[in-house]
């Protein structure tokens, strides 16, 4: 039963996020048939896929930094993000590497199989998932809860540096200003990582759903006239309404 629930969250979630952009879409006169295609086209369209994978690789990296599988939030990702990107930048300049190394994606793609093996299979996974679920429950089994957040919270700044650093290093190539914090990374993956539940396994198809809803929003502003910032006003109502479903279960589970 529990289980079902949690599945179903992200489901009812997406949906009615969806629903309500769509009754928006209604009443200012834009017709939503042209206005979700043309979204699809700015994200996945030929010439348009690279920006989202481009977008996608520090967006999952951002994701593995919010350690809320263990009951934490890293609220300094932007810092983070940005340290990561000049770290990588002075790197760069003093490691005789090639010109052009594109290990953005393939790096990611492997802690993310690192990241699921060892929450679902190894002791200090299920520390990390225990100290979530019941973080005084955890302490009387003989989980050093204060040192188990430590290490989560440093990996979360790690994986936050990792990914700034893969934006540099990534196309066009160089340090911009700009790049790191403007397309609102950490916020998208906060946005995913909650709709995931912090399931490893689930972390990367919301993050990828989200990208896409990002990077489609400039298509579909362009085709249909509808600002991009609605794409961040339904990142905004699917937090709203997974944050209402957390409520309502946890009053329900102290019933």
């Amino acid at each position: 039963m529990i289980r079902r629930v949690v599945l179903s969250t992200p489901v009812v979630a997406i949906g009615g996020a969806l629903l309500l952009t769509t009754l928006v879409l209604v009443v200012v006169g834009v017709d939503p048939a042209v206005a979700y295609p043309a979204l699809i086209r700015g994200a996945v369209a030929d010439g348009n896929l690279e920006y989202t994978i481009a977008a996608f690789v520090p967006t999952l990296g951002m994701a593995f930094a919010i350690p809320l599988r263990a009951g934490q939030f890293n609220l300094g990702g932007d810092g983070q993000l940005s340290a990561g990107g000049i770290a990588a930048a002075a790197l760069a300049l003093l490691v005789p590497l090639p010109p052009v190394l594109a290990i953005g994606l393939p790096l990611v793609v492997l802690l993310a199989g690192i990241w699921w093996y060892a929450d679902g299979r190894t002791v200090l996974g299920y520390e990390i998932r225990a100290t979530g679920h019941n973080r005084e429950f955890a302490r009387y089994g003989g989980v050093r809860v204060d040192r188990l957040a430590a290490i989560a919270l440093a990996g979360g700044g790690g994986f936050a540096g990792l990914a700034g650093g893969l934006i540099v290093l990534g196309p066009p190539y160089r340090f911009v200003d700009g790049a790191l914090t403007a397309p609102g990374y950490t916020f998208t993956a906060v946005a995913a990582v909650l709709l995931a539940a912090a399931r490893p396994a689930v972390v990367p198809v919301t993050v990828a759903l989200l990208t896409v809803l990002q990077v489609g929003g400039q298509g579909m502003e362009r085709e249909a006239g509808v600002p991009s910032q609605l794409t961040q006003i339904v990142q905004g109502l699917i937090i709203v309404i997974v944050a209402v479903f957390a409520t309502v279960r946890g009053r329900r589970a102290t019933e």
